[in-house]
């Protein structure tokens, strides 16, 4: 709901906000001017300096020239159509695939450990390269419609990729930590923010309709609740 993050980002005032992706993905806020309003915002963020947005699943199943192996439930070419009326591919590029934000690793649904195994040093400066240099092959690969591992799907979501992309881990049946790299993802609904274990509590699902959010402030994390604004 695009009305709850403007009231948090409204009443927190925050240096940068990140925003995980997903911009248009409901399945009851779906009409013609509910579509049209989220892709209005989004757009707005996408403006503002201390804004980053990053990709998810429902994203790039409506970029312009996206493959097939990019669509997922909830695709209308309806929904299609008015968001990219409003999207420019200039907007459309200024959207990323990951942030390190205070040496946390974002990304939509959070990356697993064997994407990363040629990457000689697993720190968390190693990894922001690796994914910015794959970036650019999956920016490439989503113009011109192909495939990359960014949108694999895995087992736990009906796809067929052996280990799930950036954009399609699930949190309950796939994500694994990677020792010593502090996570931060979405994807996987549930009520409230979740940690991975008491053993992993560096790792953390943020999708949960909004009743929760985090703030990073000098390295430190807080969980805060909508509710309390």
């Amino acid at each position: 709901n695009w009305r709850k993050l403007k009231q948090i980002i409204d009443s927190e005032n925050p240096d940068i906000v990140v925003f995980a992706g997903d911009h248009n993905d409901s399945f009851y806020l779906d009409n013609d001017c509910d579509v049209r309003d989220a892709s209005m915002f989004h757009k707005e963020l996408l403006n503002k300096e201390n804004c980053i947005v990053l990709y998810g699943n429902h994203d790039i199943s409506v970029y312009p020239g996206s493959g097939p192996s990019t669509k997922c439930s909830g695709y209308e070419l309806r929904k299609d159509s008015i968001i990219n009326s409003i999207f420019s591919i200039n907007d459309w590029d200024k959207i990323k695939w990951h942030v390190v934000v205070d040496d946390w690793l974002v990304t939509h649904a959070g990356l697993l450990p064997e994407h990363i195994k040629n990457v000689p040093i697993k720190d968390i400066n190693n990894i922001d390269m690796f994914l910015e240099s794959e970036s650019i092959i999956a920016n490439r690969a989503l113009k011109s419609g192909k495939s990359h591992w960014f949108w694999g799907a895995g087992i736990g979501r009906g796809g067929f990729a052996r280990h799930a992309g950036i954009v399609w881990t699930d949190w309950e049946y796939e994500f694994r930590p990677i020792n010593n790299i502090k996570q931060i993802c979405g994807h996987s609904n549930g009520g409230r923010v979740r940690r991975f274990s008491s053993v992993f509590p560096d790792n953390i699902c943020i999708d949960c309709n909004l009743n929760e959010y985090l703030i990073i402030h000098n390295q430190k994390l807080e969980i805060k609740k909508y509710i309390d604004l």
